[in-house]
């Protein structure tokens, strides 16, 4: 009995631990700008040469500028036979949320008719887009390897939104 006295409280220490680390394993994956729009570039864009979209192009291509926005990541790769592309917003607040949405929607309207006079491929895919939320991060994928893209916002706890075809 004094042997279950001196070692129970390692046990019962060994215990704890035990369903910490259980328990650690089921936490939210951090969801960074940085960290999600590598990822999704990872998987997404694979090895393709891409352009990330400086300040005045984000500008020009979303109609909407970093004074809507705390931060983001724009990855493209646009040619006549194939459009990809990553997308991460964090908008400063549910007004300029309404904005990036409505510049989202707006450019994708722009993409998607200009392929559907080159490549009806490339058009449907534009028109599958993915649109998902994250906290306050509205992120935006068009792509060849959707499951790759849906597998990489689910490990984040993403949520889809019905994206507005135009």
């Amino acid at each position: 009995m004094t042997l279950l006295k001196r070692y129970g409280w390692l046990m019962v220490l060994m215990v704890l631990l035990s369903a910490l680390l259980l328990t650690g394993c089921q936490s939210d994956k951090p969801a960074g700008i940085e960290e999600i729009s590598t990822q999704l570039n990872e998987v997404v864009l694979e090895d393709s040469e891409t352009v990330s979209l400086s300040d005045d192009q984000l500008l020009n291509y979303f109609s909407f500028g970093t004074d809507v926005l705390s931060d983001y990541r724009v990855s493209l790769r646009e040619s006549e036979s194939g459009f990809q592309m990553v997308a991460v917003f964090a908008p400063k607040n549910q007004d300029n949320r309404k904005t990036v949405l409505e510049g989202i929607n707006k450019a994708i309207a722009v993409t998607a008719s200009t392929y559907k006079a080159l490549n009806q491929g490339e058009y449907q895919k534009i028109q599958n887009r993915l649109l998902y939320e994250k906290d306050d991060l509205l992120i935006l994928v068009v792509s060849d390897q959707y499951d790759k893209a849906r597998s990489v916002l689910e490990q984040y706890k993403c949520r889809s939104m019905v994206p507005t075809n135009s």
